[in-house]
């Protein structure tokens, strides 16, 4: 199953955006854990 994490990384990705610049928090862990997952591509700052 596809989280919606996965998917905004996936579209970030298709933009062709490298960098994704933020501070890491409780709001965001989804994403976090979608960032672990794509290894990098794109990178969070």
């Amino acid at each position: 199953m596809t989280l919606v994490a996965d998917y905004v990384l996936q579209r970030l990705t298709e933009w062709g955006v490298k960098r994704v610049y933020g501070y890491p928090g409780d709001g965001i862990n989804g994403l976090l854990g979608a960032f672990d997952r794509a290894q990098g591509n794109p990178e969070f700052i």
